[in-house]
């Protein structure tokens, strides 16, 4: 397993606090208050540092700068069973099960400089994940002889998923022309990852003793991003950009994930248009294509278990073809409007909306994962302060989705998901 001392050091400073963001299925819907405030839009309008998260393109708009931010993140996740039980399968029937630990503290920092007339760096370190679930097994109790008995989400005690992501971003902008701004970034991505209440699934994993309840394992991994930005108009910029796949192995769980325990961060692309009206107002629209599909453990249909149940090994949990969460690649369109209300006071309001990557089929195993948001909807502010300095803040509601299907253990069951979460943004700037 590989190892990066400054990403370890980091992680120890920020992990701790730093939860899996289930927002647009696994990433979160942007990144910074400012960002937040457009429903995490705003790619070619070159607000802050942590515009290098999408496109790096943009710094050399943004000047010297730092950033410094904290969210507060609360997801509320929830799953029900309804329909025919059987002893020997779960989930099991019964009450709606929440998910404990609703609440989340995310820091980011972002630190900018010119570099000449026509280029820009920035360090950006930022969070991001999204399978984070707690499912008490004693929310889960069947009576046996010896009277009731709690057995949990999949009949193995108290269970659910600890996902974790750290990336420390390098980025580096060039203006090549006074209308095309080109932009890279070096990722370096820590990533920690805890499974715990699903060894009930030995019989479809090729390695039973690196299924479940292992404790932490943790992997390093390396990325970039490479993005453009075009003036269309002295009023009008359009940008695009791509972040490549980031490659994760936990050995610990070598017999969940396929490939012997590889969950791969997805590939991502965005495109953000910003038209600048007078007096500093602003729309924006972004559209951002994840490739789930791409990373096996995740795209991969969990319908793989039952090939697996008939002989064919490599689509066991765990193998090279290992059965996944089954989800589609997704995409999400950001509209953000930016008002100047006067010299010192700018706010934000932003919309977003995804169709979720879960498909009814694959319900049951995503228990563990339910990422089914599909809306966003943002308001958000900056305050200037003396000097360079201000203070901005953004507020975004995802209301409750759902997505149902049948149990894929017990017919004439079934399954429903359920999330919807809260998020509030702070952060100070100089």
């Amino acid at each position: 397993m590989h190892r990066f001392s400054l990403s370890a050091l980091v992680a120890a400073l920020l992990l701790p606090s730093a939860p899996a963001l289930a927002t647009n299925g696994l990433f979160s819907e942007g990144w910074g208050a400012l960002s937040g405030g457009l429903a995490g839009g705003g790619a070619a309008l070159d607000l802050d540092t942590m515009v290098a998260a999408n496109n790096p393109a943009g710094l050399v708009n943004v000047g010297d700068r730092r950033d410094i931010g904290l969210a507060y993140f609360s997801p509320r996740r929830e799953y029900t069973v309804s329909g025919a039980f059987s002893p020997a399968f779960p989930p099991f029937p019964g009450d709606t099960v929440e998910s404990g630990s609703e609440s989340f503290l995310i820091p980011n920092f972002g630190y900018g400089r010119e570099m000449g007339v026509d280029s820009a760096f920035a360090l950006t370190v930022y969070g991001n994940g999204g399978m984070n679930t707690d499912w008490d097994a004693s929310d889960t109790v069947l009576p046996t002889p010896a009277g009731p008995m709690a057995v949990g989400t999949f009949g193995m005690g108290d269970a659910g998923v600890d996902y974790e992501q750290l990336f420390v971003n390098f980025a580096w902008a060039r203006r090549v022309s006074p209308a095309v701004s080109l932009g890279v970034a070096g990722i370096v991505n820590y990533s920690r990852l805890e499974m715990k209440g699903i060894s009930g699934f030995a019989p479809f994993s090729t390695d039973p003793s690196r299924l479940s309840n292992n404790g932490k394992d943790d992997d390093t991994g390396f990325g970039a991003i490479v993005s453009a930005q075009f003036e269309l108009t002295d009023d009008t910029s359009l940008s695009v950009g791509y972040q490549s796949k980031i490659s994760n192995t936990f050995d610990d769980y070598a017999g969940l994930f396929a490939g012997g325990g590889d969950l791969d961060i997805p590939p991502r692309a965005n495109m953000g248009l910003a038209h600048r009206l007078d007096g500093g107002s602003a729309i924006t629209f972004d559209v951002e294509r994840i490739f789930y599909e791409d990373s096996d453990a995740i795209g991969n249909p969990s319908a793989n278990l039952f090939a697996c149940l008939g002989g064919d090994r490599s689509q066991c949990l765990g193998g090279a073809n290992g059965a996944g969460f089954g989800w589609n690649d997704m995409t999400v369109y950001k509209l953000g409007f930016q008002w100047q209300a006067s010299e010192d006071m700018t706010w934000r309001f932003g919309v977003s909306h995804g169709d979720q990557p879960i498909n009814p089929a694959d319900v049951t195993l995503n228990i563990i994962a339910p990422g089914v948001i599909e809306d966003h909807y943002s308001v958000g502010f900056t305050r200037r302060l003396d000097g360079d300095r201000a203070f901005s803040m953004s507020f975004t509601y995802a209301p409750e989705e759902c997505v149902s299907g049948p149990s894929q253990f017990v017919p004439g069951q079934s399954v429903e998901i359920c999330m919807s979460q809260l998020l509030l943004k702070g952060q100070y700037s100089w």
